[in-house]
């Protein structure tokens, strides 16, 4: 389950290291917009992630894989 992004923009380029909260994210893989982050370390409460590039400027879902499954989505906005 993820709770929160810090921060919840960037730019489309990438690179912007994001903090994700929530619940049952260990050993997790995170993606922006179906896209993989790299960088990626989760702890049982904690991920942080490295922001892919993305395709253009705009909202994107976040989400958090697990062996318990895909995580809702939370919102993170490429900016131009």
């Amino acid at each position: 389950m993820v709770g929160g992004l810090s921060p919840a923009s960037g730019p489309t380029a990438g690179g912007t290291r994001v903090n994700v909260t929530g619940g049952n994210l260990t050993y997790g893989t995170v993606a922006f917009g179906g896209v993989p982050a790299t960088h990626v370390s989760c702890g049982p409460s904690f991920c942080t992630a490295t922001a892919p590039a993305g395709a253009q400027a705009g909202p994107v879902d976040v989400t958090v894989t697990t062996a318990g499954g895909t995580s809702a989505p939370a919102t993170y906005t490429y900016t131009a």
